[in-house]
């Protein structure tokens, strides 16, 4: 099997990879990103109670800070588009609980 790097957004930190497997003669086109810096990004955001307070007080509540990978999965597995209009509750349940570690709060927004 060859892997090959197509394209790379320095921005999103997504790697796109064309794999060809000589065995079933099939071409697969993979994305990759490396979601760590946002991790960790919520994760810092989410210890920090004065940046909800902030948010919360100025109606700008900064909620989940979401890779796109995660956005595509969320779709992909669960059937939920963050960008569909209607489809708010089942992303907030998903952001509170199969995918809290993306949240940038610890509160619950129902």
């Amino acid at each position: 099997m060859t892997r090959r790097i197509l394209d790379y957004d320095p921005e999103a930190r997504i790697t796109t990879y064309h794999e060809y497997d000589d065995q079933t003669d099939k071409s697969h086109i993979i994305e990759v990103q490396d979601i760590e810096p946002f991790l960790e990004c919520a994760k810092e955001l989410r210890n920090d109670d004065e940046y909800t307070k902030k948010g919360i007080k100025n109606e700008l509540w900064h909620y989940a800070h979401i890779p796109n990978i995660i956005v595509e999965k969320m779709l992909r597995e669960d059937g939920v588009n963050v960008f569909e209009k209607g489809q708010e509750k089942e992303v907030l349940k998903l952001l509170n609980t199969k995918y809290s570690y993306v949240k940038a709060t610890r509160k619950n927004h129902c």
